[in-house]
């Protein structure tokens, strides 16, 4: 299931990444049997079942691994379980709105997008391989790319009429949250790392620090610091010369930290010893703390006030959608 819910979670995140809907199963889903299965919920006669919503709590899941702690994700069963069902009626009001407004993608959209969500998958064969393993068919694809911007062109639809956020919306958004715009002290450096093992000798470390001070040496008569990256880093900087990019505190391990926000631009330490190893750390650039002015920030600002605006409309246009249906859950004969 895990594959068949990685790619429809590409498809949800490319195809409608501002509203969240559910990215699960097209006409190719309704299509699967249900015999023997568990109807859940009937929404305007379109009936769900335990199969659809147990698709749907894997993308969730997928979605929160990595972003909460497992033991957390293991005690919110109830509450995904709850999500799916609600994702899945949204999706089918959805889907059936865009029945009655006659909303028709070309061959050509569909084409264009379904090329961006294999583009999310690095290449053509992990693509494919991914489709086998799911079971998912090329066909069964073009439909959930279809489905997906059909309902991308409803909802704008929905919302293009909208009106705009005013300046001094904007500038209240800014004046507000200003420690949103305020951007700490980094440091960009490169550093050449060598790597010492839990299982390394007294010798070995000996040899290694050796090693490391021979490198130090030819750097401070001359040699080049990248070229000594690329040639002796255990790191995998030094396919980039060594270039770690830039950090701010509490991104590296205290020692590191505390020598590389010691120097000044273009300095190189001595020898640093980190829980990694040895290293010898280059400064290359420092930014001091800031605040993004007003004027930089006012695009990015005016961006999220309308998306966060359009989302509340169509949090709106589904609240709506879910009073007029007639949604029945087979244990009991209310209806939503």
């Amino acid at each position: 299931m895990y594959s068949r819910v990685l790619i429809l979670c590409v498809i949800a995140a490319l195809v409608l990444p501002s509203f969240g809907c559910s990215g699960n199963s097209g006409e190719e889903d309704a299509a699967l049997s249900t015999e023997g299965d568990v109807l859940v919920v009937t929404v305007n006669g379109r009936e769900l079942y335990e199969n659809e919503i147990d698709k749907e709590e894997g993308r969730i899941r997928t979605q929160l691994t990595g972003r909460v702690p497992m033991e957390q994700l293991e005690g919110m069963s109830e509450v995904i379980r709850q999500q799916a069902v609600n994702n899945m009626i949204n999706r089918v009001l959805l889907q059936q709105a865009a029945d009655r407004a006659k909303i028709e993608i070309s061959e050509e959209a569909v084409k264009e997008r379904a090329e961006q969500v294999k583009s999310g998958f690095g290449s053509e064969d992990v693509f494919k391989e991914q489709l086998e393993m799911s079971g998912l068919t090329e066909a069964g694809f073009q439909q959930e790319v279809e489905l997906a911007l059909r309902i991308e062109a409803l909802l704008d639809e929905k919302t293009n009429n909208l009106e705009g956020m005013g300046e001094s919306d904007v500038r209240g958004f800014y004046d507000s949250n200003i420690e949103r715009f305020k951007k700490p002290e980094q440091v960009q450096a490169s550093h050449i790392l060598i790597a010492v093992e839990e299982s390394d000798t007294e010798a070995d470390k000996a040899a290694k620090r050796q090693k490391i001070d021979s490198l130090l040496a030819e750097i401070r008569t001359g040699a080049d610091f990248a070229e000594l990256a690329t040639q002796h880093s255990s790191c995998p900087s030094k396919t980039r010369g060594g270039d770690l990019g830039s950090f701010g505190r509490g991104q590296m391990v205290k020692e590191f930290e505390e020598a590389a926000f010691a120097m000044d631009a273009g300095e190189v330490s001595g020898i640093v010893e980190t829980q990694f190893g040895y290293h010898i750390i280059k400064v290359t650039g420092r930014e001091a703390a800031s605040t993004v002015p007003f004027e930089d920030a006012k695009a990015d600002i005016l961006a999220y006030l309308d998306g966060q605006k359009k989302q509340q409309a169509v949090g709106a246009f589904i609240d709506s959608l879910r009073v007029e249906a007639t949604i029945v859950y087979p244990d009991t004969t209310a209806a939503e």
